[in-house]
């Protein structure tokens, strides 16, 4: 798969992702998080959603090392807020209707869930709008569809 490919198939699967685990939910109302999807029963699409993207994630070696790197901290990263699952102590709601404290757990979510986000702004902001000086026009619709 090409580089642009690998890029293209994530950011559908980003942008999916909340859109899927709120229909399929089944709950009378929004969760406070997408990591609160993690308690109801889109449990096994939310922990796939998340080990697909880190599967591309960890393919995507980029045109540079500090690619490959972030694409590997990213699956990492990724990986953590998965198996991590969050805390959830109110408001409760139709979905999840009793307090779920896992303090040590939600922590560790909390951590791997930030650096997770901050290595896929990372790759949109700075790794994918590099290129040339006099960028074409198509790079130029990429890089502002990446900053958005």
């Amino acid at each position: 798969m090409s580089y642009l490919n690998l890029r293209k198939t994530v950011g559908i699967l980003g942008i999916t992702f909340p859109v899927v685990l709120v229909v399929g939910a089944d709950c009378r109302e929004i969760q406070s998080s997408i990591s609160s999807y993690y308690h109801t029963g889109m449990r096994d699409v939310f922990v796939g959603f998340i080990c697909a993207i880190c599967l591309f994630l960890f393919a995507y070696k980029g045109y540079d090392y500090i690619d490959s790197l972030a694409g590997s901290l990213a699956c990492l990263f990724g990986l953590g807020a998965v198996f991590f699952p969050t805390s959830i102590t109110g408001p409760l709601t139709h979905c999840i209707p009793a307090p779920i404290d896992t303090q040590i757990l939600g922590s560790l979510h909390f951590v791997s869930a930030g650096l997770f986000f901050l290595t896929l702004a990372f790759f949109s902001l700075i790794l994918f709008t590099k290129g040339k000086k006099k960028p074409s026009r198509r790079k130029l619709k990429r890089n502002l569809l990446y900053k958005i």
